[in-house]
C-alpha cells in the first residue's frame, strides 16, 4: 500500500509551496484529487533519524484514561501489566524490557538504581502535558538504559493557562480525583496540581491456559479465582514556579511528589486453598520525590547560541513486610532508599552556512546515584556524560545528516563511547526516508549488584553492563487528501538490534534465583502505522507490530515479549460535544519462561467509550457556565471478558467500567 500511494504521489503533478502541495482540477473533471502535505521538520525530537510519536493527549479527553493505556496503543510499545488498576504496569520498546527502556519526566531519569524499571501506574496521566515515545537511536540523548528507546513525559507549564479538574469512578471500588492549574503572572508564573487515587482492588479473574513444550495445552487447575489483599492508595502534587528573565533565560522551579500505599497479593500460584496461593499480609508503602531548577534559553555568545542548566534530585523509598503468622521467624521487613542528584548543562548553537546548516548541541551531566537496602552496606556511584552532535541540514532541508557521540564514565563499570549516525532524506514534501545506526548499553541497576542475600534470592556483584547496536531504517508520508481519505498518515520501520550481556535472574540452585550475564539475543521486526480521517466524523488509527526477540545462538525466545501485537483505534464526533471511540487490541502469544519453552496464548481486547460536552448543550440555551469543556463519559474496558495476564503470576481483571466527569478552563 505504501508504495502504491508513493507511486501515485510521485506521479501527480502536484507543486511544492510553502507547507502545503495541492493539485486542483475542474469540478466538471470526473478525476481524483489527492492533495499533500509536507513533514514539519520545526516539531520533531532532537533525535530526527529515529522513529518518533508525540501522542495528542486531548483525545481522550473524557475516557479517564490511564498513562499505561494510552502507551500500549503505540506502535512498537508492549505494556506489560502486574494487575488491574493501580497495580505495577511497565512498557517495552522494540523487544527491550523495561530497564532497558528510559522514562523521563521534564528530562529527569525515573529509572531508579534499585532496578531500573519504572511503575507507569505511578504517574498520573491529569500531570502531564505532552508524551512522547522515541523508539531506538536514542542512547546518545539518554545514555544509561535508553537501549530500546526512551518515553519522554513533560507535565504542564507554568507559562502558559490552563485549568482541569476530573473525578473518575470505575469497578472494584476504584475512585480518582484530580485537580490542576497554571496561571502565568506578571512576574511570576506558577502551576500545582493534585492527583489521588483509591481502590478496594480486590476481584474475580480467569485463569488462562498454558501452552507447554510440544503445543500440549493443558487447563488451568480451577477456571477462577479471587484476587485477594489488594487494596492501594495513591496520592500525588506538584508545583511550579517560573520568572522570565528576557534574553537572560526562563527560570523554572518544580517540585513533584507521590505516595502510595497498599497491598502485595504477589502470585497467583494456582494453589489449591481459599487464598488461591497469594499472599493476605504483604504490603508496600512508596514515596517519590522529584525536584528540579531549571534555567532556560538563556543567550550565549555565538550565533543564535543558547543555554539550558538544570540541578535535578531524584528520591525514592520503598518499605515492604510480610507479617504473616505463618512464616514465624522468617517475617520480611525490608527498606529500599534510592536517590540521585545530576547537574547537566547543555548549549546549543544554530550557524547558517552557504551550504548547510548546522543545529549542534552538547551536554555535560555530572550525576551521583546512591542506594540503601536493610541489613546491607549503603552503595553509591558517579558518572560524567558528556554529548556532542550535530544536525546538517543540506539542500533546503532534503537531507538531514545527524552524527553524534556520547561518551560516558561511571566510577564501577568504567567507560563508554556511543557513537551514533543517521540520515533523513525528504525528496519530496509528503516523502521521508530514514535511518540510522546507533550503540547503547546500560550499567546493571543496584538491585541486580547489591541484592541482600534472602536465600532464596541475592544479587550479583560481578555482572557486566549490557550493550547493544542499533539498526533502523523507515519511511513516512503524508497525504492531504485520497479517495474518501484525508489527513492520511504512513509510516513503518525494519528495525534490529544486537545485544550483549543481557541480564536475567535464573536459578542458580533448586532453591535460589539470581541475575546473570546471559547469553548474547537479537530483536528484530517490523512496524506499520496508519492514521487517516473518514469524512468530517471518523478517524482511525491502526498499527501492527512484528517482533521476534531470541537468545543467540540458540533461538529461543525471549520471555514477556508478544511476538505480536495489533491496535486499532476508530474516534467519532464533532466539535457539537458528543465523542465516541472504539479500541482493538490483539496480541500474540507470549513466552513466560527463559527459552519460551511455556507460553500464554493469544488474546483479543475490546473497549468502547463515548462522552458528551455539557458545556455544548449549555450555551445553545444561552447559559455560560464558564468552563471551556465539562466532558461525561463512560468507558467499558476488555468488553469480551477475556482472560488477560502478560506474566504468568499476575492475572489482571475481566471487564471493567468506569465512569467521570473533565472539566477544563
Amino acid at each position: 500500500m505504501v508504495l502504491a500511494l508513493a507511486a501515485l504521489c510521485m506521479g501527480s503533478s502536484a507543486h511544492a509551496e510553502d507547507e502545503t502541495v495541492a493539485t486542483e482540477t475542474a469540478e466538471d473533471e470526473d478525476i481524483e484529487v489527492m492533495r499533500i502535505v509536507a513533514f514539519d521538520t520545526t516539531t520533531r525530537p532532537e533525535d530526527v533519524t529515529s522513529a518518533g510519536e508525540a501522542i495528542d493527549l486531548t483525545r481522550y479527553l473524557g475516557e479517564g484514561k490511564r498513562l499505561e493505556e494510552i502507551l500500549s496503543q503505540s506502535v512498537g510499545v508492549q505494556i506489560r501489566r502486574f494487575g488491574g488498576a493501580g497495580e505495577r504496569a511497565e512498557v517495552s520498546i522494540r523487544g527491550f524490557s523495561s530497564a532497558q527502556t528510559r522514562v523521563e519526566l521534564d528530562g529527569i531519569a525515573l529509572n531508579g538504581g534499585r532496578s531500573n524499571g519504572v511503575d507507569l501506574a505511578s504517574i498520573p496521566l491529569s500531570q502531564l502535558e505532552s508524551v512522547e515515545v522515541i523508539r531506538g537511536g536514542s542512547a546518545v540523548l539518554g545514555g544509561s538504559g535508553a537501549m530500546g528507546g526512551v518515553v519522554a513525559l513533560r507535565t504542564r507549564r507554568p507559562d502558559f493557562p490552563s485549568g482541569q479538574i476530573n473525578v473518575h469512578a470505575g469497578s472494584f471500588g476504584t475512585v480518582e480525583t484530580a485537580i490542576h492549574g497554571t496561571k502565568p503572572g506578571e512576574h511570576v508564573d506558577v502551576g500545582f496540581g493534585y492527583a489521588g487515587f483509591r481502590t478496594q482492588g480486590d476481584y474475580e479473574f480467569a485463569r488462562v491456559e498454558t501452552v507447554y513444550p510440544g503445543d500440549v495445552t493443558l487447563p488451568p487447575s480451577a477456571s477462577s479465582a479471587e484476587r485477594i489483599n489488594n487494596d492501594r492508595e495513591r496520592h500525588d502534587g506538584h508545583l511550579s514556579l517560573g520568572v522570565d528573565f528576557g534574553h537572560r533565560g526562563y527560570l523554572l522551579a518544580q517540585q513533584l511528589v507521590g505516595y502510595q500505599t497498599g497491598g502485595e497479593p504477589g502470585l497467583d500460584r494456582e494453589a489449591a486453598s481459599e487464598t488461591a496461593g497469594q499472599q493476605r499480609f504483604a504490603e508496600q508503602d512508596w514515596f517519590r520525590s522529584v525536584s528540579q531548577l531549571r534555567l532556560e534559553s538563556f543567550e550565549i555568545p555565538g550565533p543564535m547560541g543558547e543555554l539550558e542548566a538544570s540541578l535535578a534530585h531524584r528520591y525514592e523509598r520503598s518499605e515492604f513486610r510480610d507479617d504473616d503468622p505463618a512464616l514465624a521467624d522468617w517475617a520480611i521487613d525490608d527498606d529500599f532508599v534510592d536517590h540521585a542528584t545530576t547537574l547537566a548543562l547543555e548549549p546549543r548553537w544554530e550557524v547558517i552556512g552557504p551550504f548547510a546548516d548546522h543545529v549542534l548541541r552538547s551536554e555535560l551531566q555530572l550525576q551521583r546515584e546512591a542506594f540503601d537496602v536493610t541489613d546491607a552496606r549503603a552503595r553509591d556511584r558517579y558518572t560524567v556524560g558528556i554529548k556532542l552532535s550535530d544536525h546538517v541540514s543540506f539542500l533546503g532541508g532534503k537531507l538531514l545528516v545527524s552524527p553524534g557521540l556520547r561518551f560516558d564514565w561511571n566510577d564501577a563499570t568504567g567507560t563508554h563511547w556511543l557513537p551514533v549516525i543517521g540520515v533523513v532524506v525528504s525528496p519530496r514534501p509528503w516523502l521521508r526516508l530514514r535511518g540510522n545506526v546507533s550503540r547503547a548499553f546500560r550499567n546493571p541497576a543496584f538491585q541486580d549488584l547489591y541484592l541482600p542475600d534472602r536465600g532464596f534470592s541475592s544479587g550479583n556483584p560481578d555482572l557486566d553492563p549490557e550493550r547493544a547496536v542499533n539498526y533502523e531504517v523507515g519511511v513516512e508520508l503524508q497525504i492531504a487528501r485520497f479517495l474518501l481519505l484525508s489527513n492520511v498518515v504512513i509510516h513503518s520501520s525494519v528495525f534490529r538490534s544486537e545485544i550483549e550481556n543481557s541480564i536475567v535472574w535464573l536459578r542458580v540452585s533448586p532453591y535460589k534465583i539470581r541475575p546473570e550475564n546471559s547469553d548474547d539475543a537479537r530483536t528484530e521486526g517490523v512496524e506499520v502505522g496508519l492514521a487517516f480521517d473518514l469524512g468530517r466524523f471518523a478517524r482511525v488509527f491502526a498499527n501492527h507490530t512484528e517482533l521476534r526477540a531470541e537468545t543467540r545462538p540458540q533461538g529461543a525466545r525471549l520471555p514477556g515479549r508478544a511476538e505480536r501485537e495489533t491496535s486499532v483505534r476508530l474516534e467519532l464526533g464533532d466539535d457539537d460535544g458528543w465523542k465516541a471511540a472504539g479500541e482493538y487490541q490483539r496480541t500474540g502469544s507470549i513466552p513466560v519462561s527463559t527459552g519460551g519453552a511455556f507460553t500464554l496464548p493469544t488474546r483479543e481486547v475490546w473497549n468502547a467509550s463515548f462522552a458528551f460536552d455539557l458545556v455544548v448543550a449549555m450555551r445553545r440555551f444561552e447559559v455560560d457556565p464558564g468552563l471551556q469543556r465539562i466532558w461525561f463519559g463512560a468507558t467499558v474496558h476488555n468488553i469480551g471478558d477475556a482472560a488477560v495476564r502478560d506474566s504468568l503470576g499476575f492475572p489482571q481483571p475481566g471487564r471493567t467500567l468506569r465512569v467521570g466527569v473533565e472539566g477544563t478552563w
